[in-house]
Formats: structure tokens, sequence, C-alpha cells
């Protein structure tokens, strides 16, 4: 094979790993974004589960209409999720 033959075989070469290696990478990142999603669910799950548990005996005004609210979100996000 001549010299050209060659230097065309290795860009060839070349691109096909830089295609691999982007594929690699964009899995990666969607598998990060899933863990990192799942995470978020995680915590709103807890969050809300706090809420749910919390008494509102020591609330007044703003606060225990607040309270009212986040529970009442809690509550319809927890029905929505079955």
């Amino acid at each position: 094979m001549d010299m050209f033959g060659d230097k065309f075989d290795r860009y060839v070469q070349l691109q096909e790993t830089e295609v691999e290696v982007m594929t690699r990478m964009e899995q990666k990142m969607i598998e990060a974004q899933t863990s990192f999603q799942e995470a978020q669910a995680t915590i709103q799950i807890k969050t809300d589960m706090e809420i749910l548990k919390m008494k509102a005996d020591d609330l007044e005004g703003e606060d225990f209409e607040l309270f009212l609210t986040m529970k009442e979100s809690v509550q319809a996000r927890r029905r929505r999720m079955g």
C-alpha cells in the first residue's frame, strides 16, 4: 500500500476511535444524569416524609399556613405518583 493509503487508513481508525470515545462519554453523562435524578427523587421523598411527620402544634400565622400548603403539596404529589 502506498503512503497515502496508510495515512488514510490511520485517519479512518482515529475517526472511529473518536466516535467510540464520544459515544462512551455520552453514555456516562446519561448515567450520571440518571443517578443525579434518582438522588434528587430520594431526597425529595425523604423531605416529603419529614414534612408529613411534622406536627403543627408550635406553628402560628404564616408559618402554619406555609406548613399546611407544603403538606397538601406533598400529599398531592404522593397521590399522583401512586
